[in-house]
């Protein structure tokens, strides 16, 4: 592992139990994440993004989830075979995560004051006044007007805005390495999007904090993140440079999702959208997932798995396109 990869994802693995039968909601993801790097994981609704983010904190939602394989490492050490007790004292300290709606984050019945502090005190980084000091500074450093009125108001008194701020310093409160984002813009307006994202730019140029950012939506992306995994039916189909992915976009997933992105200025008569639908998880098709909505789809792609074909040594795509003459045999 380089020295500087902070976060290394191999072949995480998650299902869930269902009535329909068993979904295999993340299926062997692998990305890294080095020092003050943005990774954008992007993809649609049901691609497993979330539950990839909640596989990374142990935190699956519901009973019926389970991480089943891969390893996630941490500076080395793999987080899914410590016990809980360890995993407690590394969730919120050293990787954090930002949810998508503030309300299932904070308590109503708590005042913001006393939400951050207990934070503090479970990690032991703070107590008394020190503590209070410590949160007043992280309100105001995440652009919260007047802290010291908002510290004693209860989260149902906040606007949307507001409450993601106030969700943003508790993931920051114990300065951790890693901060996972699971599309923490999606329910605000613009106008406070480009503040959230640009809050999120100085939290990475102040501190070095390595972040995993969840969207679908591209735009976001290319402001903010330095590489990016495309995410399709639980699998990540396509891993890159920011810069090279929409250059060149390899996958024709990603090129679908690119030409379905409105641009700010060029005037489109219709806009593109990918025929179908993502495959039932429950019964997933042999091959390629995107076999039945792919342009380019040949044969073998319904028939097995795509093998990845290496763009350098650590970024990739799964497509049987470019697959290295001889591998269509071995596969």
């Amino acid at each position: 592992m380089h020295s500087d990869v902070v976060l290394k994802v191999e072949a995480l693995q998650t299902q869930f139990d269902t009535r329909r039968g068993l979904v295999r909601a993340v299926d062997g993801v692998d990305f890294s994440l080095r020092r003050g790097e943005v990774l954008g994981i992007v993809g649609e609704s049901g691609s497993g993004k979330s539950i990839t983010a909640f596989s990374l904190m142990r935190a699956l939602p519901g009973l019926s989830g389970r991480t089943v394989g891969g390893r996630v490492l941490l500076h080395g050490v793999d987080l899914l075979k410590l016990p809980e007790s360890e995993m407690r004292a590394i969730r919120g300290a050293r990787m954090a995560m930002i949810c998508q709606n503030p309300n299932t984050s904070l308590n109503p019945l708590f005042t913001v004051g006393e939400q951050l502090e207990e934070t503090l005190r479970f990690h032991a980084k703070g107590a008394g006044a020190d503590a209070r000091q410590r949160v007043l500074r992280l309100l105001a450093e995440v652009q919260l007007p007047s802290p010291e009125v908002q510290l004693r108001r209860y989260p149902f008194q906040m606007s949307g805005g507001m409450k993601q701020r106030v969700a943003i310093a508790m993931a920051l409160i114990c300065e951790p390495e890693v901060l996972i984002a699971d599309e923490p813009t999606t329910a605000l307006d613009v106008t406070i999007q480009a503040q959230i994202l640009h809050l999120l730019r100085e939290v990475r140029r102040k501190h070095g904090t390595s972040i995993v950012f969840i969207t679908h939506d591209l735009g976001v992306v290319a402001q903010l993140c330095d590489s990016v995994a495309v995410m399709y039916a639980g699998r990540v189909v396509e891993y890159n440079e920011i810069r090279e992915l929409f250059r060149r976009p390899r996958h024709p997933y990603t090129a679908g999702l690119m030409q379905s992105n409105p641009v700010f200025g060029r005037r489109q008569e219709r806009l593109h959208s990918m025929e179908g639908q993502p495959p039932d998880l429950v019964a997933p098709p042999a091959g390629c997932a995107f076999a039945a909505r792919c342009p380019h789809v040949q044969p073998i792609c319904r028939e097995q798995t795509p093998p990845r074909v290496a763009i350098d040594e650590r970024h990739f795509y799964a497509c049987w396109r470019d697959a290295p003459p001889g591998v269509a045999h071995a596969a």
